[in-house]
């Protein structure tokens, strides 16, 4: 788990809201999702401002084929970068959604 993962573990735990971690919910790819609560799957973006994985070309095609199975599979779909994550801006959307 990331830095920011576990910060956001830590929000979700302060704030009594049940998750699991690093879900795989597709039988066909072996992709992995930071967090899931209820039907919300939650992915963290790190290097969002560095040129990291998400941001390139190949990376950002595997995160929209991602999210687009995992919608037709019937989830709900956040994606939060790092600033989200510590300015509370995350927890606080995610908070609108329950």
């Amino acid at each position: 788990m990331s830095k920011l993962e576990a910060e956001f573990a830590l929000q979700l735990s302060a704030l009594k809201i049940p998750y699991t971690d690093q879900v795989r919910v597709d039988t066909v790819r072996r992709w992995r999702w930071d967090f899931r609560v209820k039907d919300i799957l939650i992915d963290i973006q790190g290097g969002t401002w560095t040129g990291g994985r998400h941001v390139r070309g190949t990376g950002y095609q595997n995160d929209c084929d991602k999210a687009n199975a995992a919608v037709k599979q019937g989830y709900k779909v956040l994606r939060f970068t790092g600033q989200d994550v510590k300015s509370g801006a995350a927890m606080q959307f995610l908070e609108s959604m329950l």
